[in-house]
C-alpha cells in the first residue's frame, strides 16, 4: 500500500503528459490498492480487526 501511494502521484503525472495504456494500467491499479487499503483499514478499525461483527445479539433463556 505504501508503494501504491508513493508511486500513485508520479503515475497520475505521467499519465497526464504521455497518457498510454501502460500509465493508464499503472495509475488504475495504485488507486485500487490505496482503496483496497483504505477500506481495509476503516473495516479493521470499525470492526475490531475481525471480518465480521463481534456483536452478539444476547439470548434468551
Amino acid at each position: 500500500m505504501f508503494f501504491a501511494a508513493l508511486v500513485l502521484p508520479d503515475a497520475v503525472s505521467e499519465l497526464v503528459s504521455a497518457p498510454s495504456w501502460w500509465h493508464v494500467a499503472k495509475a488504475a491499479a495504485c488507486v485500487v490498492l490505496v482503496a483496497n487499503a483504505g477500506t481495509a483499514l476503516v473495516r479493521a478499525w470499525f470492526l475490531g480487526g475481525s471480518a465480521r461483527s463481534t456483536r452478539r445479539t444476547p439470548a434468551l433463556d
